[in-house]
């Protein structure tokens, strides 16, 4: 969990003060409040009509919204200092709810953790990838706070990279040091989603200085980023993805869309993604949209035809494979015209032709989705009849054609 405050760039309001990390300094804004479920990485809860004063309280809300969605408290909590108060803690455990969090670091404890002995302080190793700290020492304890009922978890660490010791709290006795320190390491990722939300959703462009408009915006960019991890878990390879690359290689696309009398066909451009989009089989469920009539939408891609086309012409062997419809709508593999061959005087290599077929044959398991042609000599094209099963007949209806010539 953490806040995150949107600046305000207008005229003068009556909007509070907050820290702007990209200024370095406060500044007038909304202040706003995130979750995000670590496993999944989905931000699951907004409040952006926040004052200073309820700042304090917001982790408890989100318990208790989590209470009245799944029936059962959060197992852990992840937050900062600046989350809420000492009450607030002593709250969170009473509801059971494990959290681990920072402290302040004050004068006062700073002298005494120096006055420790060398005996005290014990190490441990994070073999965290790729951090580059990973030999710390720590001192763990049990000290009482103002406002808490009971003592509490403080483990001081050194060795993360700051000048001081880092204080960590936490009312979990189970865990060890070193796992209760990576524990709170995921709560970087918040941060991350955070960094995606205002680069890529844009939410520090504030929507209006009255706090529930700027709610309702917010409460948007959750969606949205919660669409964008479903895609994620939908296509294989791509689970981690950021939003920004999803769109880029899968949203961004275009193509066309036609509404039949009983189903809505999106037709997608060729792209070289393509063949994950049909692997995740979105279309399969065949949900139907309530405000278009209850019509399934279909997908449908480029054909095999044409990618047995494109092999051939990076061989400069075969550039004359001609595509053309079924009587479904759906395209087939044919051989071009016997005109053509003479105008242009191709010689085909049917080895590679069968090779490439063979090939998207395997990959794509289309071995029933072709069709014998009839050549006519008056229109100069062909017309499809009968399926069969493999494309050895239109091999040798186009080395009739060739030897005919």
């Amino acid at each position: 969990m953490d806040f995150h405050p949107i600046p305000y760039r207008g005229d003068p309001a009556g909007l509070e003060q907050h820290y702007l990390p990209k200024r370095g300094k406060a500044g007038t804004s909304v202040q706003s409040f995130f979750a995000q479920e670590q496993e999944s990485r989905v931000l699951c809860y907004t409040n952006a009509n926040l004052t200073r004063s309820d700042s304090a309280g917001e982790p408890l809300r989100f318990a208790e919204f989590w209470f009245e969605i799944t029936g059962v408290y959060p197992e852990w909590l992840y937050f900062d200092s600046k989350a809420t108060n000492y009450p607030g803690l002593s709250k969170l455990n009473q509801r059971g709810i494990w959290f681990i969090t920072i402290r302040r670091r004050g004068a006062a404890i700073l002298r005494y953790l120096q006055s420790l002995p060398g005996s005290k302080w014990k190490s441990a190793v994070i073999d965290t990838v790729h951090r580059r700290h990973q030999h710390i020492r720590y001192v763990d304890e049990r000290v009482n706070l103002p406002g808490y009922d009971g003592q509490i978890r403080q483990i001081a660490v050194t060795g993360l990279g700051r000048e001081q010791p880092t204080l960590f709290l936490s009312n979990n006795e189970q865990e060890t040091a070193r796992s209760v320190i990576i524990r709170y390491a995921g709560r970087n990722r918040v941060e991350d989603a955070l960094g995606i939300s205002v680069n890529f959703f844009h939410l520090d462009c504030l929507a209006s200085e009255v706090r529930l408009n700027v709610d309702l915006d917010a409460t948007l960019t959750v969606l949205a980023n919660g669409c964008y991890r479903w895609l994620a878990k939908q296509l294989r390879g791509f689970e981690n993805a950021a939003p920004k690359q999803l769109y880029r290689k899968f949203v961004e696309t275009s193509g066309s869309i036609e509404i039949e009398q009983d189903r809505i066909v999106v037709r997608f451009d060729k792209r070289s993604h393509n063949p994950i989009l049909r692997e995740a089989a979105l279309d399969q469920p065949n949900q139907k949209i309530p405000w278009l009539q209850n019509l399934p939408v279909v997908f449908k891609y480029v054909e095999i035809g044409v990618k047995i086309r494109r092999l051939c012409r990076r061989n400069a062997s075969f550039t004359h494979v001609g595509v053309v419809s079924g009587g479904n709508g759906d395209s087939y593999i044919a051989p071009p015209p016997a005109s053509a061959m003479v105008r242009d005087r191709i010689v085909i290599d049917f080895r590679l032709f069968l090779s490439a077929y063979e090939q998207l044959r395997k990959r794509y398991e289309y071995e029933n989705e072709f069709s014998t042609f009839n050549f006519d000599e008056n229109n100069q094209q062909y017309s499809s009849g009968a399926q069969v099963g493999d494309c050895d007949h239109l091999l040798r209806l186009s080395r009739e054609l060739i030897l005919k010539q």
